[in-house]
C-alpha cells in the first residue's frame, strides 16, 4: 500500500509541477535578474557563484519538492473519494493588482454531507462540466477511520476526462490506474478499499 501511495502522491516532483513552481515570464525574469546580481557579487567564491548562476533552473524544483513533503507529512492516511459535482459557478478573483480574471469555483459532495470546494482559472473546456456528474479526487486524514479529512485540491471528472487542479499534487497516470483497479474490484463484488 505504501508503494501505491509512492506512486500517487510522489515526493519527487514532477514536470507539471516544476512548470507550476516555474510561474509566468515576469518571475522568470525576476530570477535570472536575481541570479545575475548575486552571481556577480559572489565572482570570488566558485560554489556560490555557480549555485547563483543555476538559481533559475533548480528554485522551481525546490519549492515543488518542499510542497510534496508538506502534503506527505502532515497525514498519515491517504484515501479515494467517490463524489459528485455539488455546485458549479465562473466567478471573478483579483490576482496581485492585476484585472479580475474570471475562475471557475467547482464543490464536490457525497451524501454524507462531506463538502470540498476547488477554485480554479476559468477555461472554455470547463462549460461542459455539469451538477451530478462523477468526481474522483484522493483525501487525506490523520486517523485510519477518515471521520474527518482534507481532500487534495485536485478533482477528476471521469466522464469529461477534465482535471481540475490548484496545484498537480497527483501522479494522475497513477491515480488513474487505481480508479481502474477500485472499478474492477467493485464490478468483482471484492471490497474497493484504497487507504494507508
Amino acid at each position: 500500500m505504501v508503494d501505491e501511495v509512492d506512486r500517487l502522491l510522489p515526493l519527487a516532483p514532477s514536470p507539471e509541477q516544476v512548470a507550476f513552481c516555474s510561474g509566468d515570464l515576469v518571475a522568470l525574469w525576476q530570477r535570472l535578474g536575481l541570479s545575475a546580481l548575486v552571481t556577480l557579487a559572489a565572482v570570488k567564491n566558485a560554489g556560490l557563484a555557480a549555485g547563483a548562476l543555476t538559481f533559475p533552473l533548480w528554485w522551481p524544483l525546490l519549492q515543488a519538492a518542499g510542497r510534496n513533503r508538506a502534503v506527505r507529512s502532515r497525514f498519515r492516511h491517504v484515501g479515494f473519494w467517490r463524489a459528485r459535482v455539488v455546485d458549479v459557478e465562473v466567478t471573478q478573483r483579483a490576482t496581485r493588482g492585476r484585472l479580475a480574471e474570471p475562475s471557475l469555483r467547482v464543490l464536490v459532495g457525497d451524501a454524507s454531507g462531506a463538502r470540498s470546494e476547488v477554485l480554479v482559472p476559468f477555461l472554455r473546456r470547463y462549460e461542459s462540466i455539469e451538477v451530478g456528474e462523477p468526481a474522483e479526487l484522493l483525501v487525506l486524514s490523520q486517523r485510519r477511520k477518515f471521520d474527518s479529512f482534507k481532500a487534495l485540491k485536485e478533482v477528476y471528472l471521469p466522464e469529461s476526462g477534465l482535471w481540475l487542479a490548484d496545484y498537480p499534487y497527483v501522479s494522475r497516470a497513477a491515480f488513474l490506474a487505481v480508479s481502474l483497479d477500485l472499478d474492477r474490484e467493485r464490478r468483482a463484488g471484492e471490497p474497493a478499499e484504497f487507504a494507508r
